[in-house]
Parts: structure tokens; sequence; C-alpha cells
């Protein structure tokens, strides 16, 4: 079985390509979708992965497989197509899942088998079937009863769909197989350790595919990966992939205590990184313990300055006080902040490009992923926007480096755009000095 995670446009937020040759490195973190999809299969199986972000695959490593198994995000859905393209020309089945095939499975050709939404309870039904040569085109476990119709629906008998009750625990994902990756092409491994957001962004899906109530895995689960990549041989940086780690204030503070006690043993093999909203910042003991775990940095979804715009995407948590003096207290900790900003609200002004180089100049944030907003498939801002007629194309999700938009604008699109430029020439430029004053 091949695992194959296809490429992530080079020169973007995601690839950090020309910071990365610097370290020697030749990805940031490594595909943690497919290495727990890895952890699926049976003892017996034969199984490698090859991540396109690494290495090249070729005709014979793809003949190699009785089967392609491929993950992706929506900005990767170019080399997605190019991968899926080379294995319908080899002959080769193509087994898709992740978050792009879940949400726009309709427009992605010659894919024989779709694996969609959370796969950890469908994709043993579906090795079952295919073991026996009665493989379905398409499986998921859903827990909104709208969404199974619509796949039974497209799908009609060719599907093994079905709703739950309650979505899957996660103590019940398996081991990510850890021991396929070559730990020397990446900046840093990954965890997760929770899944779900309790905040309703419109803009974003992640509340709508994984849920507002927060769900963890145990505190012994989140040890034994964490020893099975010190086994393995690791010894730098750890990512959380949590959407938002502190969902749950008093879990996370629960987890990060037992995660001091195993870095005290080991005597502190780890830094981490995470995500997080600006909630953060309000809990003194929690940024006093994720200091202590050694978080050195945490990427938070500041969005805008303008707090019309912020009402206006649901993301009430960050009008709750200053947004200033709040990511002060969580630099004051000791931690790095760095983060997510959006142009192209509705209600933004026409001073916008001005008040965002203010904002994340007198921040003191680093690094920030400015973007245009993105009307993404499975979100509350595309379903409005659709309402409304206002959606134009489809959104690739390359919100950093596409200079287009999906959607009719409110504010004349080249204003936005030539704002757009505006900021990332401030906060960029070729000499980097504004940079280093950050």
């Amino acid at each position: 079985m091949l695992l194959l995670y296809p490429r992530s446009p080079s020169t973007t937020y995601w690839s950090y390509s020309y910071a990365l040759s610097l370290l020697g490195k030749r990805a940031l973190q490594p595909p943690l979708g497919l290495l727990t999809i890895a952890g699926m299969f049976r003892k017996t199986d034969s199984l490698r992965l090859i991540d396109l972000n690494i290495e090249s695959c070729s005709d014979e490593d793809m003949l190699w497989a009785d089967a392609v198994f491929v993950s992706a995000m929506i900005a990767q859905k170019d080399s997605l197509a190019v991968c899926i393209a080379q294995a319908k020309r080899l002959g080769i089945p193509v087994i898709a899942g992740g978050p792009y095939p879940t949400t726009s499975y309709d427009k992605i050709a010659d894919v024989d088998h779709f694996i969609l939404g959370e796969a950890e309870i469908a994709f043993p039904v579906f090795l079952r079937d295919w073991a026996h040569g009665k493989a379905k085109r398409v499986y998921a476990r859903s827990a909104n009863p709208e969404e199974t119709a619509r796949l039974l629906h497209d799908f009609a008998d060719d599907a093994d769909v079905q709703t739950v009750k309650s979505r899957v625990c996660l103590d019940d994902s398996p081991m990510p197989r850890f021991d396929l990756l070559d730990f020397d092409a990446y900046k840093t491994m990954s965890v997760q350790i929770s899944r779900g957001c309790p905040h309703g962004c419109e803009f974003c899906d992640i509340w709508q595919r994984f849920g507002r109530k927060m769900r963890y895995k145990s505190i012994p689960r989140i040890l034994e990966e964490l020893s099975e990549l010190y086994r393995l041989g690791w010894r730098d940086s750890v990512f959380i992939v949590d959407d938002n780690f502190v969902g749950t204030p008093a879990k996370t503070r629960h987890i990060l205590s037992a995660m001091i006690g195993w870095q005290k043993e080991k005597r502190y093999p780890f830094s981490f990184s995470t995500e997080a909203s600006l909630s953060l910042a309000d809990d003194a003991e929690l940024l006093r313990i994720l200091a202590e775990v050694r978080c050195e940095m945490v990427f938070l979804g500041l969005e805008t300055p303008v707090e019309e715009s912020l009402k206006e995407a649901g993301k009430f948590v960050n009008t709750a006080g200053s947004m200033s003096e709040r990511v002060r207290r969580i630099q004051a900790a000791g931690i790095v902040v760095t983060s997510g900003f959006i142009l192209g609200f509705d209600s933004e002004p026409a001073d916008i490009a001005d008040r965002m180089n203010a904002c994340i100049y007198d921040m003191g944030i680093p690094v920030a992923m400015v973007g245009l907003l993105q009307a993404l498939p499975g979100t509350a801002l595309h379903q409005r926007l659709k309402r409304e007629g206002r959606l134009v194309q489809d959104s690739d999700g390359n919100n950093t480096h596409e200079f287009s938009l999906c959607f009719k604008s409110r504010r004349p699109a080249e204003d936005l755009i030539s704002d757009y430029k505006k900021v990332l020439q401030a906060l960029y430029p070729k000499n980097l000095k504004s940079y280093f004053a950050r």
C-alpha cells in the first residue's frame, strides 16, 4: 500500500521553502493524517509513505503498490490531480480522503474509492470490504444526518454511509506510524491531542467538521505518542496540530501538567508549538504551565484590527478586551505569538492596510500570515455568499499568494488586492528591516 501526500504550493506561508533550505530541511512537518491512516492497516500489509514535499514518486514507485492512498487539503488540489492522473495512467486504484476530498469529492475525477470525514470508523470497514473484493465507492460515518443524506443521494447503492450518534473517540484513533518517516527531512514532528473548536467563525470549517464540543485523547495515550517519537530518536520541536488547543482550558491545564512531568523525566527533549484562540491570554495559570512545558510558539487567529469585521465573522473571542494587551500577556509568558490576518470582510474600512500594518507592528508579531478572505466549501461564509449570489468561482485555498477573489467583495476588488500587496510589502520588504524590528 502506497501512502502518497501531494505537494503544497512552494512560495507560500505553508511551505517555508526558503527558510527550510537554510536549516537543511525539506519540509516543515510530516503528513500526520496519512501516518494515522497507516496505523489502521493490518500488520501484514506492506506500507510505504511518499511525501512529495520531500521526494518524487516515480512510475516504478507507484507500480510497486496494489493501491494508492492520498489525502489532501484544498491548497494541494493541483498536486492531488497529478497524483491521481499518474495512478490512473498506470492502472493503480486510488483511495482518497482528507479535508479537500471530504468537502469537494464531486470535483475530483478518477478516484476509485472515497473515505470521507473522520476515518477511524469508516476506514476499517473499507479495508474489510477491499480484502473481500467488494469495496464500495464511498465510505463515511457522520454525526450530521444531512451530510449522510447528501452522500446517499450522490452515490446511491454504491455507498456505505451511516449517521452515528457521537463523533470519534480520539483514543480509538491509532498510533501514527512515525516509523515510516525520514526524520532528517522535517523541521518539526506533529501530534494531535484534540479535535473541535467552541467558536463558530463564519469563514472556518473546523467547528462544522469536528464539532464545537472539544474531544481530547487521554493523558496515557498522549504520553504514549510522545514516548514513541522519543523512542525513534526525535529530539527537536513538536507541533500540536489542534485547531484550538485551549478550547477547554481546564482540560488543557490537566494535560499540560502531565506533559510537564514527562518532559522533566526525559530532560526536556522536545519544544512545542500549537494553535490557540486569544482566550489563552485570559488564563494566567494556563499560560504559566504552557511556558513550563516548553511551548515556544503559539499561532493565533487575530484576523483583523477592525472590531466590526470580527463581529461580522463571528470571531467574538477577539472582541473581549484589547487584542494588543492580550497578545502582550502571552508574549510576557515567554511565548512567541505568530498569527493569521484576513483582508476582505464586508465591513472593512478603506484604511485597512494602514491599520493592519500598525496592528501587526505594534503587537510585535514576527511571522504574520496575511491572506485574502476565502469562502471555503463547508463554511457558513460559503453558504451565505451562495445565498446572496456573490460566489464567482471555487476557492483554491491559497489565500496567501493568489491575487484574486472567489466572491464579489463589497469594496472594489482592485482596491482590496492593492491593499493586500501593500500589507505584504510593509511586513516583508526585501531588506527585512520591519520583520527584524518586530
